[in-house]
């Protein structure tokens, strides 16, 4: 049966992020417990990953009381580094969407980038990735759907979960997104 996965995004001046989902299957989905990844300089929502580069953690949150924020940086030298959060899941259901909420500021028409891939045994079998661009200080709802037919029969066994920002079109990404 395929279900469906709730996951909130909140974007501003950067991209902040506060997905929760239904399953529950997402862990610590609604980015409401944090770890020290390192001592005295960056801390990551507990069971997400990143480059540490740009993520912090915000109160303005959709729901709760955290989310994610990122933020595209320029590091000089022309190497500008996009926020980027990851998070590898269990999961046994077919799921046909991810949904969520984002809030996004962008420059120069950056955008937001939601990628939800099904795995199984390491195998993709199931993916969907959409592109959200705006201004604002409201939520606004997203829905990334998996493609209508599963690249396999088989049931996932693994889900992931990617957020970024990118530049319009193949166009690098502007610090300050």
């Amino acid at each position: 049966m395929r279900r469906l996965l709730t996951l909130a995004v909140l974007a501003s001046v950067l991209f902040v992020v506060a997905p929760q989902a239904l399953d529950a299957q997402i862990p610590n989905a609604s980015f409401e417990t944090w770890t020290t990844a390192i001592p005295g300089l960056a801390s990551m929502p507990t069971g997400w990953t990143s480059g540490y580069f740009g993520i912090s953690k915000s109160s303005t949150a959709h729901t709760g009381s955290a989310a994610v924020q990122g933020l595209t940086q320029d590091f000089g030298l022309g190497d500008i580094l996009p926020a980027a959060i990851t998070c590898w899941f269990p999961t046994n259901q077919r799921h046909a969407k991810l949904q969520g909420w984002y809030q996004l500021n962008s420059v120069g028409n950056d955008e937001l980038v939601v990628a939800f891939i099904l795995y199984n045994n390491k195998f993709p079998v199931a993916a969907g990735e959409s592109t959200f661009v705006g201004t604002g200080t409201g939520y606004v709802q997203f829905t990334v759907n998996i493609d209508q037919d599963y690249i396999s029969g088989d049931a996932p066994d693994t889900g992931y979960v990617l957020i970024t920002s990118d530049g319009p079109g193949s166009a690098a990404p502007h610090a300050g997104t």
